[in-house]
């Protein structure tokens, strides 16, 4: 299952985000345009939102919907915001790069929204790329997506984790060997490094670095263990226990 894994791994482990919020004096040189846009974001100010974006900008949102610039203004800003909600953006992870009259902001962003005694908190990886219209900087286009927490871990005793180990077949040519060490599970697919399976649940695990993807065991009427199943979104892959 780990080659499902292997590419966000790598673009996160490539990724500006590794970077810190002060990397460098480009980046503090354009830090402020991202607090113009949060303060006006987090202000519910439309005329202040629009002063920021470029003619033509468009914005992909966490859930994959593509809006224009008259959609997005009118989805955040159509509505007053309802009495006693309180913003509050928390931004790391800050790196600027220009090229041209071309500037690419990337950082993480948690956002908190409080109603009463009610929190809200949405972590985003944000990607905001800006160029030079009427002699300043506007934002062209911004995409940001969701990062996912890691679930909660339970313990599981080295006698039922070995009931887990074994060959699992998800085609002819790719195996997933299971294997306990001590009181960890291992597993390693064909062509991939071997890696832990993190138990959240009975019979379900997750594999780090994906946080959203899930291996669970299927058992028969005996309780035996007999195949291994990887979720992914609406993808679902079975490997029999040979």
């Amino acid at each position: 299952m780990r080659w499902l894994l292997l590419l966000l791994a790598m673009m996160f482990a490539g990724s500006a985000y590794a970077q810190g919020r002060w990397s460098d004096a480009e980046s503090n040189r354009y830090w402020p345009l991202k607090e113009e846009r949060v303060r006006a974001y987090r202000d519910h100010d439309r005329e202040a939102f629009e002063q920021v974006l470029a003619d033509g900008f468009t914005t992909m949102t966490p859930d994959g919907r593509h809006l224009t610039r008259r959609q997005y203004l009118d989805e955040e800003f159509g509505a007053e915001r309802a009495d006693g909600v309180d913003v509050e953006t928390e931004v790391t992870a800050f790196s600027a790069r220009r090229t041209g009259s071309t500037l690419v902001l990337s950082y993480q962003e948690i956002e908190r929204s409080r109603v009463g005694d009610n929190e809200f908190v949405e972590r985003l990886a944000r990607l905001d790329v800006y160029v030079r219209q009427g002699g300043r900087w506007r934002l062209l286009t911004m995409t940001a997506a969701r990062i996912p927490q890691a679930p909660q871990a339970i313990q599981v005793n080295a006698a039922v984790l070995a009931e887990y180990a074994g060959r699992y077949r998800f085609a002819p040519t790719i195996v997933s060997n299971v294997r306990v060490e001590g009181d960890r599970l291992l597993e390693q697919s064909t062509g991939n490094p071997e890696g832990e399976l993190i138990p959240i649940g009975p019979d379900l695990f997750y594999a780090p670095p994906d946080l959203q993807a899930r291996v669970s065991f299927e058992r028969d009427a005996t309780g035996r263990v007999t195949a291994q199943v990887y979720r992914s979104g609406d993808q679902v892959f079975r490997a029999p226990r040979e």
